[in-house]
């Protein structure tokens, strides 16, 4: 049996959220985790019982202090680490002034998508970074759909 077979599958919710300058929210990964320091794309674990919707407003109000307001799905993208396997079930939001905070003791920046594959991100974040580079040249500045 392939050892992919094998690998337990981790749902997270991930948010990609959008100002008015077409920057994308990241976060920075604790010290003491997976991938230490790495920046990424913030949400997080769903829970047992919880929708992938449900976990994602979970987490960013824990992590960020904000509550999503329009949400939508917007893909779901399945990476193999050595140790497990990741379900990505992204959510995208187009906001103007976002009122956001880093409440878990991480920092946070706002980054242009052009600059995106100059920060280190975690593998499993590739997927998201192609798709934002290739909606940006398919509609270029702050036309993008949902």
């Amino acid at each position: 049996m392939p050892r992919q077979a094998q690998l337990k599958i981790v749902d997270v919710a991930v948010l990609v959220l959008i100002n008015h300058q077409n920057r994308v929210l990241l976060t920075q990964r604790r010290s003491d985790v997976h991938l230490p320091e790495y920046w990424e794309f913030p949400g997080g674990k769903v829970e047992p019982g919880e929708t992938a919707e449900q976990a994602l407003c979970r987490e960013i109000r824990e992590e960020l202090a904000y509550l999503p307001a329009q949400i939508k799905p917007w893909q779901t993208i399945d990476y193999n680490y050595p140790e497990c396997a990741v379900r990505l079930h992204i959510f995208k939001e187009h906001v103007k002034h976002p009122e956001v905070t880093a409440n878990e003791k991480q920092n946070m920046q706002w980054c242009s998508i052009e600059d995106l594959n100059r920060q280190q991100l975690p593998p499993a974040n590739q997927g998201i970074v192609e798709a934002l580079i290739q909606q940006q040249k398919t509609y270029p500045g702050n036309n993008q759909p949902s």
